[in-house]
């Protein structure tokens, strides 16, 4: 007898995303509230600063231990 076969994420499929609650400014929450799809806009944001200054504040952590 052959067992059905579980269908996952599969290669080539984006990691599953964590959640993580944050408390951000009125300024910054009406900044984004202007956009259809708020949560895909932060996100994009964070990445974009995260590929211009991950290794930075990766230096600056280190310094602070």
């Amino acid at each position: 007898m052959t067992e059905p076969i579980k269908k996952g994420r599969g290669k080539g499929v984006k990691p599953a995303m964590v959640y993580l609650p944050i408390r951000i400014s009125q300024e910054v929450a009406e900044f984004f509230n202007a956009y259809p799809k708020k949560s895909a806009k932060i996100r994009e944001v964070l990445a974009n600063y995260v590929q211009q200054n991950g290794e930075t504040n990766e230096k600056e952590t280190h310094q602070k231990q």
